[in-house]
């Protein structure tokens, strides 16, 4: 189907049907950004845990959200922060491929927009730890890569106040990854807390080993100490196993061997093939 305006391309995404939408996604992906577009992807990725649209919506593709999270990489606004934020905050049931979609636009996000996101993104990441919430809002720790300026400092520092957060090792290794050495002091805070109270809780690895990454400079796992967007591949190539058929493999087939006409017969009888089965 050739997709020649927006509206075209906001059906296609969201019919259902079995095949991804490549062609809307790309239109969309590649159109100049337009108040329309944002304004769509705002109210889809809003509401993307609500029954506005599920499986039981009727002709709805319920995987919609994610094509539009796809879409929003190439269209970067102020008016999806809020939108990402609640792809995390106050979420009970969660989906791994739009957490780690939205985990991208965090990166994308602060990239582009600077403070106008990562502080937004830091504020989430305050009250989820003020609240003990279980929210997955560890996938927002991505802004740190972002906020590595001095001012950003007495925020951090909030958060780590907050030490019964359970994200609390998840933040110690976003602080390792962006080397962000001045929360060492507000680090060892915390590790003394878990050394009284959690000393053999995965916590206080985590942020035992954060400590001496920003200590030493040397990271554990420095290909994985990145922004999303430096070790990502292409949306196709991530999202492969949603379009690409599943590969049959067929079993050989002898090559039979070709019977003469007076050859014993291969049914067994004894005969010739041309007196028996020919």
């Amino acid at each position: 189907m050739k997709i020649t305006t927006i509206q075209e391309a906001f059906h296609e995404i969201e019919r259902r049907q079995e095949r991804v939408p490549i062609e809307a996604i790309e239109f969309l992906r590649n159109h100049p950004t337009t108040d329309e577009i944002i304004d769509k992807l705002a109210f889809i990725l809003s509401n993307a845990y609500t029954d506005i649209y599920d499986d039981t919506t009727d002709g709805y593709n319920s995987s919609a959200t994610l094509w539009y999270a796809v879409v929003a990489e190439c269209h970067p606004s102020e008016k999806l922060v809020q939108p990402v934020i609640s792809l995390y905050a106050g979420v009970e049931d969660d989906w791994d491929y739009l957490n780690e979609q939205g985990h991208l636009l965090v990166d994308i996000l602060c990239k582009e927009l600077g403070d106008v996101a990562t502080i937004p993104f830091l504020n989430a990441i305050e009250e989820a730890a003020k609240t003990k919430s279980t929210s997955p809002t560890l996938f927002l720790h991505e802004c740190l890569f972002f906020a590595t300026a001095p001012h950003h400092l007495a925020q951090i520092n909030r958060i780590l106040d907050y030490k019964e957060s359970i994200w609390s090792d998840s933040f110690a290794v976003g602080l390792a990854h962006a080397q962000i050495t001045a929360a060492l002091p507000k680090l060892k805070e915390l590790q003394a807390y878990n050394r009284k109270f959690r000393p053999d809780g995965m916590t206080f690895y985590e942020v035992k080993t954060a400590i001496e990454e920003l200590e030493t400079g040397v990271l554990k796992y420095p290909d994985m100490a990145k922004p999303q967007i430096e070790q990502v591949e292409g949306w196709k190539t991530r999202y492969a196993r949603y379009y690409e058929p599943p590969k049959i493999i067929s079993k050989p087939q002898e090559k039979k061997k070709k019977v003469g006409r007076n050859d014993p017969c291969p049914c067994g009888s004894g005969k010739k093939y041309k007196k028996c089965c020919l």
